[in-house]
Formats: structure tokens, C-alpha cells, sequence
């Protein structure tokens, strides 16, 4: 049976056997990159457990979706172990000063392998979905390429070049370290030396407590903690991830996001047809007939009190919710309501119009009035939306709550804008960050940090253009280095310390910001009385 096969059983009769299956084709797999990453074969094995924890709770919907199971365990074997090393880091600073993490002394056979074991399992979370799958697939499972384009639905060629590229780009993310080697010779190395066979007892003691909820805690603690971090690595868009500090309204800006993981079109097209849909539970159906979204309707709110099924529906996919009781929640559409992001702030019409509408607030023209308007509740949005559809959803809300008479028009205006130019230049990231540049997000250097946020460039510049209200315009060298920004005291990242906050990023990171005036776009909110005006 294939993969998703297994989890369709699995999901649907609870399936010990299935399950059975599905962790002894992939335990050397997530182990071995586990070891490569946290360098310790206990703590690997409470990561390893973790990720089928995770595989075990998303049974349903990875059956439904069928991803390429291989790619899909890296990378939350990635995000597991990164999250067990800083729970490690930080017991360990508690412990004693100066912790230096122990590292289990792996027995390899090639000095090239030490130059870049230590780095594959970083770099491979760089790949694109595709590419990670096929390095898997070939490298670490040991597939033909006649298997590799048989479950991929392409042709041998065309899974040999894709395959090409793939260990290309690994080469070239590897850097200096991989320069000696070409990609067929990088690949061999992969092939000889990346998986590590785990303990014996390993696999049935991951059987035995999916099967009955015997779940030890560090495991299941770091699930819960891989899964937020798998989350908050999905943002979709610049205001979707419009960051964890503190925004204009002083009010804390916490998102959690879980957005659905992408498939290959290919394998659906191919299998969709032959895959049975498991059962809908009865809790869920309840779901599903309360946050369903009509045909012709794109935004919907879900008013409190709300259905004990919502609770069960978090519960089924692993997400904390003790931050969830002053929360905007944001379901996405595609079927049923699958949930997309959650954003600790007021309910006003301004923060609905930032993470559900997911419009740049300093684009919008309205009545700052309107903007405090309170609209509490959950909220379901159908995707891939153009701006004008999202902001007349918006409208349609306003009329129902407030009997607005008014709609967007987009004009083009002379506004003040700040232009980035110059190169980024991030700085050395920290030991112990996993290769990951840290900056300061401030408008002084005194002030104490207050909280975190991670992504590249662009994330930081829509956040910052959030805060100053005004628009930033990125026009430096394209950059998707992923790094983490710590925010000092968010209450001055403002319009009013703008250049401050700048000059202080300039020292960090190279880039060079200065004002003019440009042509933008603008949305402004009119009514019958001022259109066109």
C-alpha cells in the first residue's frame, strides 16, 4: 500500500497495523536527520517520537492532501529538532553558566561528510517542497528514479532533471563546503552516509503509544512546540505576518499561523481519483455545517459563544489555544473551513482589515471612526482573492454591522513614501541560533527586549510599514535570507521615531533608507455624497 494509502486507513479505523507500516518505512529517515541535528541519540529519540506524533494527529489530512511523505517528515523533523535544542539551551543556561551542549560523536566514513553533515539538514529546509522531496526520495529512501517518477506522476527524464537541479541547488545552499564536490559525488555521499540506524525497541515504542495514547511527555510537549513553529514558518503574506510586537495601537500582536501544506499536482491527479475519503466524524460535521461558507460569499463571521466542536477541531490538529480568548481566528476555505492563522488583538475593524482581509492598513483611506468599529467572532475567508473582492467583503461587513453605504475606489495619488536601497548585510549569527542571524528592532539602544519575530526583509518592512504607517519600497538586491528580529520597546516603533528605528537598522543590516514622494495606490472608503471626488 502507499503512504497515504496507510494514513487513509490509519485515520479512518485507527489502524495499528497501518501505522505500523508507515513508521518502520520512514524511522531511519526522521532518526537520522534527528541525529544529524540535535547530536544526541536520546534527545533524537524523543525527537523522532515527536514527528509521528505530529504524522500520527495530521493522519486525516495528509491522506486527503497527499503530499510526498518523505519531504513532509524533513521538514518537521527540522522544525521538531529545533525546537528540542532550544528547550535543551535553555535548561541547560539554567543549570549552570556557560552550558556547552554534549554532542554524540557520530562514526562516519568520509572527512567530507563531516564538512557537510552538520549543515545538510539547514539547507535541506531551504529547498523548495519539490526539490526536498526528490533529494529524499533518491538520497535518504534510496528510490529509483523509475520509482521517483512513478510516484510523482513524470516521466523518467523529466524526474532526472528535476532531480539535477535539486542537488544543484543543495550544492550551491551548502556553499564552500560542498565546492569540492560535484552534484553526483555530493549525492553518493548523502546516499552512503545519512541515515543512521535507530535503537531496535525505537519503532514499537512508537506503535505501542499511538496505539494506546501512551504518549511520554517530552515527546508530546516537543510535538506541540514543532507544530507552532511549523506554523509560524507559514505566514502567506506580508500582513498575515505582520509580526509578534506591538503595534501602533499598543496592543500585542501574537499570530500563530497553520496554513495547509502544499502537494504535489502531479501525485493528486494521479491518485486522487483511486483514494477513498475517510468517515467525517460526527463532531466534525457539526464543524463543517457552522463555519461553511455559502457559494457567492467570500468572508463570513462566526459570532460568539462559540460551538464545543471548535474546541474539538483545535484539539484534533495539536494547536494550543490557551492565547485563543481575545484572539481574531482565521479559517481558510477550500471545501470546509481549515484554520489559517490567529492574531492576539482587538477586534476592531482596522485589525480585521489587517490579518483576515490581509490589506496593508496604511493603503486603506477611511474615517478613523470606522476603523475602531468592534467585530468580535471567528472568521472564514475564501482564498487567492483579488484586493478589490476582499475590500468589497469588507464593505459588505460594515453595511451589515454599521448600515455604512459606502465601497472602495482605487486611486492612484502623490504620497511620501520610504525607499530601501543599498545591499542587505546581515550580521554573524549567534552560536547556538541554528545558522540564524539575529537583529535589534529599536529606537534606542537602552531599552529591554520585549518580544521576537522571524522571516526576511520583506516580512520586517511590511511590519515597519504597519507601525510608521507608510508605505516602504524595497530596492536592494532580492534577499530571502530568513533572520530574527527582537523588538525594544514596541511603543516606540512609531511613525514618530521612524528614523531612529532606521538609522539603527542601517548599523545592522547595510540597507540605506531614505523619503520622496511617488505615484501609489490608495483605497478610499466613499459614499453616495463624495464618489469621485
Amino acid at each position: 500500500m502507499q503512504n497515504y494509502e496507510l494514513l487513509d486507513e490509519y485515520a479512518r479505523t485507527a489502524s495499528n497495523e497501518a501505522f505500523a507500516q508507515i513508521v518502520n518505512r520512514h524511522i531511519k529517515l526522521v532518526y537520522s536527520a534527528a541525529c544529524r541535528q540535535v547530536r544526541d541519540s536520546d534527545l533524537a529519540q524523543d525527537v523522532t517520537q515527536a514527528v509521528f506524533i505530529i504524522l500520527q494527529k495530521k493522519a486525516a489530512t495528509l491522506a486527503r492532501r497527499q503530499p510526498p511523505l518523505a519531504g513532509w517528515l524533513l521538514r518537521a523533523t527540522h522544525f521538531t529538532s529545533r525546537d528540542a535544542l532550544k528547550r535543551r539551551a535553555r535548561r541547560l543556561r539554567h543549570e549552570r553558566s556557560a552550558a556547552q551542549m554534549h554532542a554524540e560523536l557520530l562514526d562516519v566514513p568520509k572527512s567530507q561528510w563531516s564538512d557537510i553533515e552538520p549543515l545538510l539538514d539547514k539547507a535541506m529546509n531551504r529547498l523548495s517542497d519539490e526539490q526536498r522531496t526528490l533529494i529524499a526520495m533518491r538520497y535518504f529512501e534510496n528510490d529509483s528514479l523509475q520509482e521517483i517518477a512513478q510516484k510523482l506522476g513524470l516521466s523518467e527524464d523529466a524526474a532526472k532533471q528535476r532531480l539535477h537541479r535539486a542537488i544543484q541547488r543543495l550544492r550551491s545552499i551548502l556553499g564552500p563546503k560542498a565546492a569540492a564536490l560535484s552534484a553526483a559525488a555530493l549525492g553518493a555521499l548523502i546516499l552512503e552516509n545519512a541515515l543512521i540506524p535507530p535503537p531496535p525497541a525505537l519503532a514499537a515504542t512508537i506503535t505501542t503509544a499511538a496505539a494506546t495514547a501512551s504518549l511520554s511527555v517530552p515527546a508530546l510537549t516537543l510535538a506541540k512546540g514543532a507544530m507552532w513553529l511549523m506554523s509560524l514558518s507559514q505566514f502567506k503574506t506580508a500582513a498575515a505576518i505582520a509580526a509578534i510586537f506591538l503595534l501602533l495601537s499598543g496592543g500585542t500582536a501574537l499570530i500563530v499561523d497553520q496554513t495547509t501544506t502544499p502537494h504535489s499536482a502531479a501525485a493528486s491527479s494521479s491518485t486522487a481519483a483511486s483514494a477513498p475519503n475517510p468517515p467525517v466524524p460526527a463532531w466534525r460535521k457539526h464543524f463543517n455545517e457552522v463555519y461553511a461558507l455559502p457559494d457567492g460569499q467570500d468572508l463570513k463571521q462566526i459570532l460568539p459563544p462559540y460551538i464545543p466542536e471548535r474546541q474539538q477541531y483545535f484539539d484534533s490538529i495539536l494547536l494550543d489555544t490557551r492565547f485563543f480568548k481575545q484572539n481574531i481566528v482565521v479559517f481558510e476555505w477550500h471545501g470546509e473551513s481549515d484554520f489559517n492563522h490567529s492574531v492576539y488583538q482587538p477586534e476592531t475593524a482596522n485589525a480585521i482589515l489587517r490579518y483576515v482581509i490581509e490589506i496593508p492598513t496604511y493603503t486603506v483611506i477611511m474615517d478613523e471612526n470606522d476603523r475602531q468599529v468592534m467585530f468580535p467572532g471567528d472568521w472564514i475567508i475564501r482564498p487567492n482573492l483579488s484586493d478589490e473582492k476582499r475590500l468589497a467583503a469588507f464593505a459588505d461587513l460594515m453595511e451589515h454591522q454599521t448600515h455604512w453605504g459606502k465601497h472602495f475606489e482605487k486611486r492612484a495619488i502623490a504620497d511620501e513614501v520610504i525607499v530601501a536601497t543599498g545591499k542587505l548585510s546581515l550580521p554573524v549569527p549567534p552560536p547556538n541560533n541554528q545558522n540564524t542571524p539575529i537583529i535589534d528592532l529599536n529606537a534606542d539602544d537602552t531599552s529591554p527586549i520585549n518580544s521576537y519575530a522571524v522571516g526576511d526583509i520583506h516580512r520586517l518592512l511590511g511590519n515597519l510599514a504597519e507601525n510608521f504607517q507608510q508605505q516602504i519600497i524595497y530596492q536592494a538586491p532580492e534577499d530571502k535570507t530568513t533572520f530574527e528580529w527582537r523588538v525594544h520597546a514596541p511603543d516606540q516603533i512609531t511613525a514618530a521615531n521612524d528614523q531612529r528605528v532606521l538609522d539603527n537598522l542601517t548599523k545592522q543590516i547595510g540597507l540605506k533608507f531614505h523619503k520622496e514622494t511617488r505615484t501609489v495606490d490608495r483605497w478610499f472608503a466613499v459614499g453616495p455624497n463624495d464618489a469621485g471626488h
